[in-house]
């Protein structure tokens, strides 16, 4: 891979990371004690965030390629055309441009590297989950930024007139959206058909792969998935209200006064994160992905807790870093601006702190994990094959923290693999 950043902090490590992370208890910095969304954006933009090397820290799980990624890709590829060429109401040139975006994610690298023994009809079906899933987010992204012109396409060609802008639009779309959810996966008590059609276009997209979760007659998956998707849609909505609340923003001198959006406090934050990274929906249905089927009781012990848990944490960490750059153009809310404003940190403060929380996370994961598989040893109803499922079930949650990680690092989405250094350390500068 080609070095295009300078390489001059090559001695970064997480030795030093955490080292620093350790030894700083001095109180924060007092240019950065109480400062204004707007201050946040200016100072971050000013920054340049060093991320140690941190393939250390996933060496421990495995992680593969799936065989099927060509031709996943090749399938994919034409899965966009078919929906990007006949989206209703939208421009040629503006579907071209969404199209466009939606192929830099690379969703086909996500679903190989998350489930590299997957069959290829079930990494298809998780493409096109998937791809629901990133144009709802986006979705509701545009709506909360700069009006659309010609020259500014639409976060989604398929989204619906305004329904982001009002909460009270948003919370019927999402309850709308979960009843067809509910249909599709079987689990609907419902007997209104209105919830067999999709109440948008992009919801079309879900059907597919909702079908086939149903039809593995794993009905402990599609609850736990179902219960997953109301979670993720629920934080949705928190994480609007706040995009949707404006403050007076600080005053100015030679300007008028602004406003600016409130941010969450980091407990807050964390709360809504753990459903908005949608990573529960996918640990549900990753049973689906890997051919098991275990006991449901066993998802209701604690180390099975634990390790979904810290699944999503490690995925969220390594998200809302890589993603800080991409992420300054729309908003603050992500876990290095939010901790700044309650914390008074500086950004590389709050790096160094969250390497030592990746590490943690990882531990508390493992002990977990071995925890539960002497648990299960112990318990004579519980077959060899239920035990060998179980340590299957684990690996593949850590083949999502290691797919995950790698697939951020390769994705156009963040473009972060030009900052990649010669010591594997990444060096981004925040200006855009």
């Amino acid at each position: 891979m080609a070095v295009t950043a300078s390489t001059k902090h090559s001695s970064f490590s997480i030795t030093s990371c955490l080292r620093s992370s350790s030894s700083s208890s001095n109180p924060p910095s007092p240019s950065f004690s109480v400062l204004s969304p707007s201050a946040i954006t200016s100072l971050l933009k000013q920054t340049t965030l060093h991320i140690p090397d941190l393939t250390p820290l996933f060496r421990r799980w495995p992680s593969a390629l799936s065989p099927h990624y060509p031709g996943l890709a090749r399938n994919f590829d034409k899965t966009l055309d078919k929906l990007f060429s006949s989206s209703p109401n939208v421009s040629p040139a503006r579907a071209a441009v969404v199209r466009q975006k939606m192929a830099e994610i690379n969703i086909p690298l996500f679903a190989s590297l998350w489930w590299p023994s997957s069959s290829l009809p079930k990494l298809e079906a998780m493409a096109e989950y998937t791809l629901w899933l990133f144009l709802w987010d986006d979705d509701l992204d545009g709506a909360n930024s700069a009006p659309e012109s010609e020259d500014t396409p639409p976060a989604s060609p398929t989204r619906q007139s305004g329904h982001g802008s009002d909460q009270s639009e948003l919370e019927e779309l999402s309850q709308r959206v979960l009843e067809y959810a509910k249909h599709h996966l079987g689990v609907s008590v419902d007997t209104d058909t209105t919830a067999e059609e999709a109440p948008t276009e992009v919801t079309k997209i879900a059907r597919a792969p909702l079908n086939a979760l149903r039809e593995s007659g794993n009905w402990g998956m599609v609850k736990r998935l179902m219960g997953e998707l109301e979670f993720y849609m629920e934080c949705c909505g928190t994480e609007q209200k706040y995009l949707n609340t404006r403050i007076p923003a600080a005053h100015t001198e030679g300007r008028e006064r602004e406003e600016e959006e409130k941010l969450p406090g980091v407990q807050e934050y964390w709360d809504c994160r753990m459903g908005t990274s949608a990573v529960g929906t996918y640990a549900a249905l990753t049973e689906y992905m890997i051919g098991v089927e275990l006991p449901n009781e066993i998802f209701e012990m604690l180390e099975m807790k634990t390790m979904w848990f810290e699944v999503n944490r490690n995925i969220s960490y390594i998200n809302d870093t890589i993603s800080l750059k991409k992420e300054l153009n729309s908003s603050l809310h992500s876990l290095i601006p939010v901790t700044m404003t309650e914390t008074g940190q500086e950004p590389q403060d709050i790096i160094n702190g969250f390497v030592l929380a990746l590490q943690t996370s990882a531990e508390n994961f493992d002990r977990a994990a071995e925890s539960l598989m002497a648990e299960v040893a112990n318990k004579k109803q519980y077959t060899d094959r239920v035990r060998l499922d179980v340590q299957e079930y684990i690996d593949g949650l850590r083949f999502m923290m290691t797919g995950s990680f790698y697939w951020s690092l390769a994705s156009d989405r963040y473009d972060v693999a030009r900052y990649i250094q010669e010591n594997r350390s990444l060096v981004i500068p925040l200006m855009t």
